[in-house]
């Protein structure tokens, strides 16, 4: 299963440059946003570590650097998808159709 979860990722990843041509942290954003609306409301503060452990878990990138998901959620800020307090992420926007989007990615994969 661990495998598979590992292809399935390179399959998305590999789809979304393909469309996208955008930068590395580019293809990674669409999980991250997928995986803060499967666990967040809007108001409610971000675990970076649940989103380490979901990414690992759900698609295999283990050892997920921390700093890569920093740079994800401060370009979510600037973006007001994020409202960022002191240290903390805050989700500020739904992103329903974020990962409606990622959802079809992931079942056309299967």
């Amino acid at each position: 299963m661990k495998n598979d979860s590992a292809l399935i990722s390179t399959s998305i990843l590999t789809a979304i440059w393909e469309e996208t041509r955008k930068d590395n942290i580019e293809l990674i954003t669409p999980f991250i946003k997928y995986l803060i609306y499967k666990d967040y409301k809007i108001g409610e503060v971000i675990s970076r570590e649940q989103i380490i452990d979901n990414l690992k878990t759900e698609f295999s990138f283990n050892d997920f650097p921390h700093a890569v998901l920093e740079v994800i959620l401060k370009r979510m800020a600037r973006n007001h998808i994020l409202v960022r307090n002191n240290n903390e992420f805050i989700l500020n926007v739904e992103l329903k159709e974020d990962y409606n989007i990622f959802s079809n990615r992931l079942v056309n994969t299967l």
